[in-house]
């Protein structure tokens, strides 16, 4: 049963807020006339500002605008396409690893984090979200 989640259609996992940030994370990038990366991903956890990631990353005392703060302190992210695909089978991971058949925002954060490869991930260790700190954050928002 736990199998489903790595092998069902990546829009068949997503919850409606999962679903809003990729369609805000294809804003973001389309009005910089470019694919979606990772970094527009958590920008969009940001601009959503609800759901588990959110208050996940408010229990390690990070708010939606230290994201974008930090995010462009971090300079602009590299067109690699491989990346956000890293991110989204990451996420997909995480779903799996927390026994979830959906894939939520809070996975999509944890994502983020374990492809650790750009911008965002940068980010969010220098606000204190590493994969730790967070996935702990995550289990304790989900229990609340």
């Amino acid at each position: 049963m736990r199998g489903r989640v790595l092998r069902r259609s990546l829009d068949r996992l997503l919850t409606d807020r999962a679903g809003k940030v990729l369609a805000l994370a294809g804003q973001e990038a389309a009005a910089r006339e470019r694919s979606v990366t990772p970094e527009d991903l958590l920008l969009a956890i940001a601009r959503l500002d609800q759901g588990v990631a959110v208050l996940s990353l408010e229990r390690l005392g990070i708010r939606p605008r230290d994201i974008r703060h930090s995010i462009h302190a971090h300079g602009t992210p590299a067109q690699d396409d491989a990346r956000t695909a890293d991110v989204l089978r990451l996420s997909r991971l995480s779903a799996f690893e927390f026994g979830h058949r959906y894939i939520g925002t809070e996975h999509i954060l944890l994502g983020i984090i374990r492809e650790g490869r750009g911008a965002a991930a940068r980010a969010l260790a220098g606000l204190g979200a590493g994969l730790p700190a967070a996935r702990d954050a995550v289990k304790a928002t989900l229990l609340a």
